[in-house]
């Protein structure tokens, strides 16, 4: 067993990130560890209206040694904002995110690098979210 650092940032723009660090994912000496991150201000965010204190969480079972990382994000707009002209717009746009970026230009191409590295997806739209 081991800890994560736990904390909530709120910023004025509204979003609200839950953030959770892992510093065993990469431990010092491993490829890819940067001690270069701002890892000292993990607890502050600069731009942050209302942080809460970090709180430390034990960690463990069954697939306690498997390093995942993840994001998600969840907007207030869902189909009830959906304009008369316009109905699905909001579903329709939460399937555009995966279609396709600068780095992942094909369709579908986001979803199979996720699935070759052992990561998946998924996205629903209600009544007032999308997520």
């Amino acid at each position: 067993m081991h800890q994560c650092m736990v904390g909530i940032s709120r910023f004025k723009s509204g979003i609200t990130a839950l953030l959770i660090h892992d510093p065993e994912i990469c431990p010092q000496g491993e490829p890819g560890h940067s001690m270069d991150l701002e890892e000292e201000e993990y607890s502050e965010g600069d731009d942050a209206e209302n942080n809460e204190q970090v709180k430390s969480k034990e960690e463990g079972g069954a697939n306690s040694k498997t390093k995942k990382a993840a994001a998600a994000m969840c907007v207030g707009i869902g189909s009830f904002s959906d304009p008369l002209e316009a109905q699905g717009l909001a579903h329709f746009l939460e399937h555009m995110l995966f279609m396709g970026s600068t780095e992942f230009p094909d369709e579908n191409e986001y979803a199979s690098y996720l699935s070759k590295h052992g990561g998946s997806s998924n996205a629903y739209t209600e009544a007032e979210l999308t997520c």
